[in-house]
């Protein structure tokens, strides 16, 4: 396909450049231009066919040759065949050659266009992965906070960054600011996620090492400031008692879904849209129960409640998405998504974008949408 991209622009670059202007842009740098060995200018056919016989195999190297039967030279078959020549061109006022200089400006231009896309995306790239570090402080941030029998507390160790292994920890006995914990860990985490893990801390709880905790280090091992983690300085602590420092990169809740972006589609046609916002849940079963636009004229067409399955392993997310109609063209929205779980617990997202870009917070409790 790349080849026929190719060639098809090449004919094309040809045929406007000579057909047109009697020269491509080398031949107006070197002042030359295309002629009959008349010296009358090619009509459109002839240029046709002196570019078709470009294409033919081995043509470049007929330019070693030499033909004066027109008492002209003739280089190419391309010009031997179509009776054209290529000749030399007095012009006045700046001499072609001096368009060379051009060559210089544009590459510089074009390496600044580069560099200046490069760093556009490298800026959109920085405030996407901050916002991404931001949510994932306050969840940590949220869970430590409302410690309980039913938090699990992810680990890795600092000393080993590039490491598949983490460590698990779950409560089991509340203390004077301190937590006594089971801790579990796996050497691959590629090979599980949360839900697999709640059931492994539930099944194996007794047999498990114990491990307590004062709450103050765990404040400790984690980076709120995005540009200290960035640099690879994060704030690390020894949790367990055995000289390594660990950081904690997650905390949730069991029985709780765990909400993610997923594949998204939008349609507008004939003053009407339709929008599809794909979401994917990684954690426990729950139930969509809500969904609310706190901006926005987005009429949503899910029918409430939805089940929505839990994560079965760790590759098998469960796809779901919130789908609606609306009128307004590239219209705003903000929206809140409310999941309750069998046991009777909420957990809230928000949704803000415009059209298919768009970002996803929870929301808690003790904070205001």
């Amino acid at each position: 396909m790349l080849y026929v991209m190719m060639y098809v622009f090449r004919l094309i670059y040809y045929m406007f450049f000579e057909s047109v202007f009697g020269a491509s842009p080398a031949k107006f740098l070197s002042e030359t231009r295309t002629l009959n060995v008349d010296g009358s200018r090619p009509g459109f056919k002839k240029i046709l066919l002196r570019t078709l016989c470009r294409f033919v195999p081995f043509e470049p190297f007929s330019f070693f040759a030499v033909n004066d039967q027109y008492h002209m030279p003739v280089k190419g078959w391309h010009d031997k065949w179509t009776r054209t020549v290529v000749v030399q061109e007095q012009q006045t006022g700046v001499k072609g050659s001096r368009y060379f200089l051009l060559i210089p400006f544009f590459i510089l231009l074009g390496v600044a266009v580069v560099v200046a896309h490069w760093r556009y995306e490298e800026h959109l790239s920085y405030f996407y992965h901050k916002h991404e570090h931001e949510q994932k402080i306050q969840e940590i941030e949220h869970g430590l906070k409302n410690l309980s029998s039913l938090t699990i507390i992810k680990l890795t160790d600092a000393g080993r960054p590039y490491s598949s292994e983490a460590t698990y920890l779950k409560p089991i006995m509340t203390g004077i600011n301190s937590h006594t914990y089971v801790q579990f860990t796996v050497e691959s985490d590629y090979n599980y996620n949360m839900v697999m893990i709640g059931e492994l801390l539930e099944q194996k709880s007794e047999s498990m090492q114990q491990v307590n905790i004062a709450d103050s280090m765990l404040k400790k091992a984690f980076t709120k400031d995005y540009n200290r983690y960035r640099k690879r300085k994060q704030n690390t602590a020894d949790l367990l008692g055995n000289g390594k420092q660990y950081e904690i990169t997650s905390v949730a809740m069991m029985y709780q879904p765990i909400i993610k972006t997923g594949s998204s589609s939008l349609r507008y046609e004939g003053g009407e849209g339709n929008i599809s916002l794909g979401l994917e849940n990684s954690g426990w079963k729950t139930r969509l129960i809500d969904i609310k636009n706190l901006k926005g004229s987005i009429v949503w067409k899910n029918t409430l409640p939805q089940e929505i399955e839990g994560a079965t392993n760790k590759l098998n997310k469960q796809s779901f998405s919130i789908f609606g109609t609306y009128t307004k063209y590239n219209e705003k929205y903000d929206v809140l998504v409310s999941f309750e779980n069998e046991y009777g617990e909420r957990k809230v997202y928000r949704v803000k974008g415009r059209g298919l870009d768009r970002s996803l917070t929870e929301v808690y409790p003790d904070t205001t949408p």
